[in-house]
């Protein structure tokens, strides 16, 4: 067998004695590496490594809400500009958002209420219920009784720009209704930095005597509308402490469907009437908040009052305004249903629990019938 370069170069420069055994050496080895190795001890080809993989960082997953079930909540958030039309086909109308504020504050010796629902201007028990007011929210001092009613602090909405209140009564071509209503309560801490000490009730009410009423005697409005409602779980409990990073927020639920259809004119209330004797609307429930009295003088607890609201209104003298009216396509009346009466099964824990999954049937039925969104944007 040949041999090598190495090889031969290597037999060239051996002494002479020893070049023989070198080549018998040479051949020997040529011979041993031309030899198959057995079955068994055949070198297996080399496996491809891959490159480690880089270890990811422990992530936690969060759920989203699909957007046809958020939208079933959306239905009642009167700060949103969402809007569920009624069941029933009607002419066109405009849908208007608004957000008012209103600031108040706990008392050390005097217990407070404030309402947040529309007003009629009718203060006699009884008589139908016509026109509809400015005025959405009213602060009372809780010890009145229902005959000495009287007002110390007034919400309006800027549904009519918010006039000035005349000694008479004014009177508009404007109609309207009140289609949703929210409330949000935070609280901003105490006047000299302390941790807000009490708590304040909040809820939606399915109804309250909002007037002169001889059948309820001498009985108190803290009697009336906070502690017979917090007996049946109307209102619920929240810290002043816990106010401050988390606000309550609580929407109004249909209350009387006939009334919540019916439209009505608006006025302007008369500086002579007392805002408190004004009857509250029937067709959405009203909003209580009561603030129980707590603390000195000197650590009173500051809120914040956030009130959104919808109305749908027809403008028959303003041409601006009647231009962005529209026709809106009437909800089933099985789905309308079924919206309403989830929001009274929940309640107000529902209202108040944001990131809470929110009525799956419900809301896949709405975007099935108006869309992706779930149902017609304002």
């Amino acid at each position: 067998m040949p041999l090598s370069a190495k090889q031969t170069a290597a037999l060239n420069r051996a002494p002479k004695s020893e070049r023989a055994r070198l080549q018998a050496l040479f051949t020997e080895q040529s011979a041993q590496k031309k030899q198959p190795l057995p079955v068994g001890l055949q070198p297996r080809r080399p496996v491809p490594t891959k490159p480690a993989r880089r270890a990811r960082p422990l992530t936690v997953r969060v759920e989203r809400i699909p957007r046809q079930r958020l939208n079933a909540l959306a239905a009642f958030d009167g700060f949103n500009h969402y809007h569920l039309p009624t069941d029933e086909s009607t002419s066109a109308y405009a849908t208007t958002n608004f957000v008012t504020t209103f600031d108040f504050a706990t008392s050390s010796t005097v217990d407070k209420i404030i309402v947040v629902a529309p007003r009629h201007y009718n203060t006699i028990e009884g008589l139908g219920l016509t026109n509809l007011t400015d005025i959405i929210g009213l602060e009372y001092d809780a010890s009145l009784t229902h005959s000495t009613l009287v007002s110390s602090g007034t919400i309006r909405s800027p549904i009519l720009s918010t006039p000035p209140i005349a000694s008479t009564v004014t009177y508009t071509s404007v109609r309207g209704r009140m289609h949703n209503l929210s409330a949000e309560v935070e609280c901003l801490g105490t006047s000299i930095g302390l941790i807000p000490p009490g708590s304040i009730f909040m809820g939606s009410v399915p109804y309250i005597e909002g007037t002169a009423n001889s059948g309820l005697g001498t009985r108190t409005l803290k009697q009336t509308w906070a502690e017979d409602s917090i007996a049946v779980g109307y209102l619920k409990s929240h810290s002043s402490a816990g106010l401050v990073h988390n606000p309550v927020r609580v929407h109004a639920n249909v209350a009387e469907n006939v009334g919540y259809k019916q439209w009505k004119d608006f006025v302007i209330p008369a500086s002579t009437v007392e805002p408190a004797t004004l009857r509250f609307s029937n067709a959405l429930e009203p909003i209580v908040i009561y603030i129980p009295r707590v603390g000195e003088s000197n650590t009173i607890v500051n809120f914040r009052l956030n009130v959104g609201h919808q109305w749908c209104s027809r403008w028959p003298n303003d041409p601006p305004m009647r231009a962005t009216q529209e026709a809106h396509k009437p909800t089933s009346p099985d789905l309308w249903n079924e919206a309403t009466s989830f929001m009274r099964e929940v309640g107000t824990t529902f209202a108040n629990a944001a990131a809470m999954p929110l009525g799956t049937a419900a809301g896949r039925r709405m975007a099935s019938e108006f869309g992706p969104a779930g149902y017609a944007l304002a």
